[in-house]
Order: structure tokens, then sequence, then C-alpha cells
């Protein structure tokens, strides 16, 4: 499964990396940490799953979800918070 990780947080990238690598047959494809930069990325890795920030520079998750869905093969979309 190939895997792809947006938030703007480089902590929270490498542990959500170090957590996701240790798991026989992901792949991590890509990271990224505004939102043109996870569009872009997406777009161009086609990764199978996305881990994604809800706030990030540049606007918001939503924002990418709304330009990567509707794809032909639109990934999986996790979509992680720290907000209550």
């Amino acid at each position: 499964m190939k895997l792809f990780i947006a938030d703007d947080s480089e902590m929270i990238r490498e542990r959500i990396r170090d957590l996701v690598l240790a798991i026989e047959g992901i792949e991590l494809v890509g990271e990224a940490g505004d939102v043109q930069a996870s569009i872009k990325g997406i777009l161009d890795l086609k990764p199978d799953v996305v881990i994604l920030d809800i706030r990030m520079p540049g606007g918001s998750g939503l924002d990418v979800l709304q330009r990567v869905k509707g794809r032909l093969k639109a990934p999986l979309i996790i979509i992680l918070t720290n907000y209550p």
C-alpha cells in the first residue's frame, strides 16, 4: 500500500512515518507540509492512502480533499486534527 502524509508539523510527520514504516506492506511515497505541495504530491504520486491534517498553510485539508476527490482512483483519506 502506498501512503502519503500531509501535515504541516515535521514532528507529526516524523512520528507517523516511524509508526507506519514498521508495518510490513506500507510504502511511504511522499510527504508535504502545505496545501499546494499536498495536492501536487497526491496527484503526481497517486497514493492508495493519504493521512491528511485538517489545518495547513495555504488552506485546509478539506481544500486538498476537494481537489483530489473525483479523480479516476481517489485515495482513501484519513483526516487528523489536534483540535477538540
